[in-house]
């Protein structure tokens, strides 16, 4: 209410509303001293209520702010678990791909051949080992069995060389009369001259003796 309408009240309108507000009237004889009562329970009651008004705001103001505080946790709170949630399905992840790898590691390990020791020959494939086992099979002799008979040893011969022929002495003539009663001639009995090849050749052809025109005397 304005000033000028509380002025405008009644005597018993102004006590009625100081003894409702708990205000004591007193020995009051004027008009005047009550509305200045009424004036002064308007205003603290209007500093009142802005006190009240101010304390609410205050209030919803701390709640606003605990409620967004509140959220802010909460949605933190969910990142943190959605990112352990991802770590731990990764780590799962991996171990698993990494057991998977191990254990084909091992079958592999289970299926390859043993390493060549340093000693020891290196395997030859199948192909090439039943080759060798053919070539024996055929190589023994059919009959062989239980009542086959053994093959006789070749004969055993001398290791010991045997002598060289000794050479013929060869014939000396010493003069020409000799060759003439041998009925040689003279080239068929020379074994250093190279045309006593041929000579020994025709002798074989015409008989061991020449005819007198052919006969060369010894030099």
């Amino acid at each position: 209410m304005s000033p000028d309408a509380i002025g405008s009240l009644s005597i018993s309108a102004l006590k009625d509303i100081l003894f409702r507000n708990h205000v004591a009237s007193g020995q009051v004889l004027e008009k005047g001293d009550l509305v200045r009562k009424v004036l002064m329970l308007v205003e603290t009651e209007k500093a009142e209520r802005e006190r009240h008004r101010q304390a609410e705001e205050r209030e919803e103001m701390e709640r606003v702010q605990r409620e967004m505080e509140r959220r802010e946790q909460e949605r933190v709170r969910r990142e943190r678990e959605a990112a352990n949630a991802a770590a731990a399905a990764a780590a799962a992840a991996a171990a698993a791909e990494a057991a998977g790898q191990e254990q084909q590691q091992a079958q592999q390990e289970g299926t390859a051949p043993p390493p060549a020791t340093a000693g020891s020959p290196p395997e030859q494939p199948p192909s090439m080992q039943e080759a060798p086992a053919a070539e024996s099979s055929t190589s023994t002799p059919a009959t062989e069995g239980p009542d086959s008979q053994p093959q006789a040893p070749p004969p055993m011969t001398s290791s010991s060389p045997k002598p060289a022929p000794t050479p013929a002495a060869p014939k000396n003539y010493s003069s020409t009369s000799t060759l003439d009663r041998s009925g040689l001639c003279v080239i068929c009995q020379d074994e250093e001259a190279n045309i006593a090849i041929t000579s020994g050749y025709v002798q074989r052809l015409l008989g061991p003796r020449h005819v007198e025109h052919e006969r060369v005397p010894a030099l």
